[in-house]
């Protein structure tokens, strides 16, 4: 999946992270170490991470951002995480930032998500502040 995203612009180069959960209780994420170029992934670019973010198997050191994938799982209870950094999120977010998100509807393919049975659905994707202190920034991510 990795590679499909860089192939499509939405990572370039070393940016953006993907992660996965592996269990929930003890909770363990498989997650890209940092510095690995996207296009290029294969399994020994991952490594397992507990809920503090201390490696638990694997070659490298996940990014800073990890803090933000553990932050998602936890008050979204996603199964994973995949940050990119395309262009079009960039102009997305900074078109849209002053209203807080952005609300998707009726588009065919939210059928797709999880019980959502017709177009007439509204979804709404949370745009956050950026900030490089990723302690603060994690606590932006709670259940709606």
């Amino acid at each position: 999946m990795g590679r499909s995203f860089y192939s499509r612009g939405w990572v370039l180069g070393t940016s953006g992270n993907f992660s996965a959960v592996l269990s929930r209780d003890p909770l363990r994420l498989a997650i890209t170490s940092t510095g690995v170029d996207k296009g290029n992934l294969v399994p020994g670019h991952f490594i397992e991470m507990d809920a503090d973010s201390k490696i638990l198997r694997g070659n490298g050191r996940p990014s800073a951002e990890a803090l933000l994938h553990l932050a998602i799982v936890r008050g979204r209870e996603a199964g994973a995480v995949l940050h990119t950094h395309s262009v079009w999120s960039t102009v997305l977010s900074g078109a849209h930032a002053s209203k807080g998100g952005v609300a998707l509807e009726g588009y065919e393919m939210l059928k797709g998500l999880e019980g959502v049975r017709t177009h007439q659905h509204r979804e709404w994707l949370p745009i956050l502040e950026n900030s490089q202190d990723m302690s603060e920034l994690s606590r932006s991510f709670r259940k709606p």
